[in-house]
């Protein structure tokens, strides 16, 4: 594997219909009782084909339009990985607004080095914390907690109405 990260411009975001976000599991996460709770429930993400990944990159796009920047991550040329940070999602606070990695690289630090990229970006424009609204699954779930992320009550409304099975987190910087 040879990999190469570098930041992408708006013209490419297209190219995230090259990776493969496909996965199961029978755990998701929910918010309980004031608690992230694990619950039983087998779910399935396919690899996502045509309007999926049109209103994905419309959305990352207007993130970008917003102030903001990405990053990819390339083995031989295909994208592989994908990041998105929008800089002001509050006055003082970042929101990691996608990360993507392919099923056939997962495991590889190739998340971690995308995350590390945009807490530098972040904090480098003042940022003081970083938002995400995480996908429910355990290995998501685990994945943010490792790097510090944590289950707030302070959600941000309007990612909250899009994405309310999600659970939003938030790092401080």
């Amino acid at each position: 594997m040879s990999l190469q990260t570098r930041q992408m411009s708006v013209a490419e975001v297209h190219r995230i219909s090259e990776i493969d976000v496909s996965e199961s599991g029978d755990v998701v996460y929910k918010w309980v009782d004031g608690r992230v709770t694990a619950v039983p429930e087998g779910w399935q993400r396919p690899r996502s084909y045509g309007e999926g990944w049109q209103r994905r990159a419309e959305f990352i796009r207007a993130r970008l339009a917003k102030g903001g920047m990405a990053f990819g991550a390339f083995d031989a040329g295909r994208l592989v990985g994908f990041i998105a940070l929008q800089y002001e999602l509050t006055e003082d606070v970042a929101l990691l607004a996608a990360l993507w990695v392919s099923r056939d690289h997962r495991r590889h630090g190739i998340a971690t080095a995308l995350v590390k990229a945009v807490e530098q970006a972040a904090s480098e424009n003042g940022a003081k914390a970083i938002y995400v609204s995480a996908t429910p699954s355990r290995a998501a779930q685990a994945f943010y907690r490792t790097l510090g992320f944590r289950p707030t009550v302070f959600v941000h409304w309007e990612l909250y109405d899009k994405e309310p099975e999600d659970i939003h987190m938030r790092k401080e910087l």
